[in-house]
Order: structure tokens, then C-alpha cells, then sequence
């Protein structure tokens, strides 16, 4: 009802300014409310970005459960020839939260887009990996390519950090 009187030609501008500014200050809040939910999903390990800072983020929890560009992946110099394999079980429950948080952790790392919901091929320092996850047997393996325990103890550590559990055996 705040529009429905008679405006002179005078204050139709200001009404035009006004307007302007409402515009500007809801788009405003518009954006600053996207950055904190993308800040919230990055936080609780929901999302990652891909390829730097592009803005383009992913969810892996929607991704396919298999990476589907099998062809792609000879041309990976970590692929082949792991110098430390593990895998880790859980005894009784693996949640189906568990690996999708540790894509969204190191998703943004792997090169030409090999990430799957279960699966993950990419390098960090010059130290390539690639893990699978086997929900039906509340596995994770890992391959790792590196002369240097840290890095397989970093991916341990970085699962270890999301789930806990008691009943993680190596």
C-alpha cells in the first residue's frame, strides 16, 4: 500500500533512488549469505572447490559411485606402482558420511577431475594416491605413491580426524 498515492514527477526519482538502493542492499545480503553457506558446507566437509579458486564447487555425495572416464586414468604418473598399500576396516558400522568428507577434503587436489562418491585418484607435493572405498565391507584402501611414510600417515590421520571410531583396524 506504500506505493498506491499519487507521485509527482519529483518524487517518482527519489522513489526510483530508493528503490535502487533497496536492490542493492538485498543482493548485498544475498551474497554475503551464499559465502557463509558455502563457508559452512567447506566447514563441515560437505563441498570443495575445483580448480583453485574458480567458485565452482561439488558435493561429493552427489557425484557417481566410480570414477567413469576409466581411459583417463593411464595418463596419471601415480596410478600405477604404490609403494604403500593399507586399508582400513571398520569393525562393525562404517557411516556412509565417512569417505564422501575425506573427497570433499582432498577432492580439490585431483587432477582432471578423477573423484568418484567411492573413489579418489590425486597427487599433493608430488606424492600421488588413490583410494577406494568398499562400503559392503566397511573398507577404505589406499595406494600410495611415495618413499615417504608421511604421506600415507597424513591420509591415515586425515580419516582418523573425521571418524574415530573404536573399531578402526589397519
Amino acid at each position: 500500500k506504500v506505493f498506491e498515492y499519487a507521485v509527482s514527477e519529483k518524487d517518482s526519482s527519489k522513489l526510483l533512488a530508493l528503490e535502487k538502493v533497496v536492490q542493492q542492499n538485498l543482493q548485498k545480503r544475498i551474497q554475503t549469505q551464499a559465502l557463509e553457506m558455502v563457508a559452512l558446507l567447506k566447514e563441515f566437509q560437505l563441498i570443495f572447490e575445483i580448480e583453485g579458486d574458480s567458485g565452482v564447487f561439488v558435493a561429493p555425495q552427489y557425484l557417481p559411485d566410480k570414477i567413469l572416464d576409466r581411459n583417463r586414468l593411464g595418463d596419471l604418473w601415480y596410478f600405477s606402482k604404490p609403494q604403500y598399500t593399507f586399508s582400513v576396516k571398520y569393525g562393525d558400522f562404517m557411516p556412509k558420511s565417512i569417505f564422501t568428507r575425506f573427497v570433499s577434503v582432498y577432492g580439490h587436489l585431483c587432477d582432471k577431475r578423477q573423484y568418484a562418491k567411492y573413489e579418489l585418484y590425486f597427487a599433493k607435493n608430488g606424492m600421488g594416491a588413490h583410494i577406494l572405498c568398499d562400503y559392503p565391507e566397511n573398507t577404505i584402501h589406499f595406494y600410495v605413491q611415495n618413499k615417504e611414510p608421511s604421506f600415507a600417515n597424513e591420509l591415515f590421520n586425515t580419516l582418523y580426524k573425521i571418524d574415530n571410531a573404536r573399531s578402526l583396524e589397519v
